[in-house]
């Protein structure tokens, strides 16, 4: 499985490249978020029905710890449910796709069923002003390459916003391309490092800093 490609490298890779580099080479911990909490919130509310919030919690607790359980009460208060869901029928939560053909594999949060069609829809946490978030609409875009169709869905679970999109040629030239870049990172190549305001709270800051691009990666 190891020369697979995940959906979460493409993400980490658009994040930043050293970024993604690091995280393959030498992964650490992630500070618990919001984000994850409302993750379980949203699995919790589409399988369990009435019993959703306890099932939620427990969840939660299971996997982050107790010591997290502030985090999870604010997630809860601040988590917006859209009546638009109700008109997909949830088929199944956190699915494995892969494709052996590209390589590529991934967790898609939810296959939801529109009209007789079964599409993939992911999950956001707070949606832009317009649109979707490029992040997430390539990462739309590599599941659905790997389940051969072309639209899905991006739910945003702190504005409790749903959005549709129609998946482009642009897009799947970005989801293959930075599939090749992964195997490159892979192989160890360290890209340059760019200075960007995202490098101020980045787990990686002190190995970055200490650590200089080979003259390889001046090819990626």
């Amino acid at each position: 499985m190891n020369e697979f490609v995940r959906v979460s490298d493409i993400a980490s890779l658009l994040f930043c490249q050293r970024y993604c580099y690091f995280n393959l080479h030498f992964p650490l911990e992630s500070q618990v978020s919001e984000f994850q909490a409302m993750k379980e919130i949203y699995f919790s509310w589409r399988n369990y029905g009435e019993d959703w919030k306890s099932k939620a919690e427990s969840r939660f607790l299971a996997i982050y710890g107790k010591e997290n359980l502030d985090l999870f009460k604010k997630a809860i208060k601040n988590f917006k449910f859209s009546s638009e869901l109700n008109n997909l029928k949830s088929i199944e939560t956190e699915v494995e796709v892969r494709s052996d053909k590209l390589k590529l594999i991934g967790v898609l949060d939810e296959v939801v069923e529109s009209f007789n069609e079964k599409l993939p829809l992911i999950l956001g946490f707070k949606a832009p002003d317009n649109e979707i978030w490029y992040k997430d609409r390539i990462k739309l875009s590599a599941f659905c390459i790997m389940l051969k169709i072309d639209k899905g869905y991006i739910y945003y679970c702190r504005s409790g916003i749903l959005k549709d999109y129609r998946v482009r040629i642009k897009d799947k030239r970005v989801v293959l391309k930075a599939i090749d870049r992964v195997r490159k990172l892979k192989n160890n190549f360290l890209p340059e490092k760019e200075k960007s305001n995202k490098c101020k709270n980045c787990k990686y800051n002190e190995i970055c800093n200490s650590k200089t691009e080979t003259f390889a990666s001046k090819f990626l």
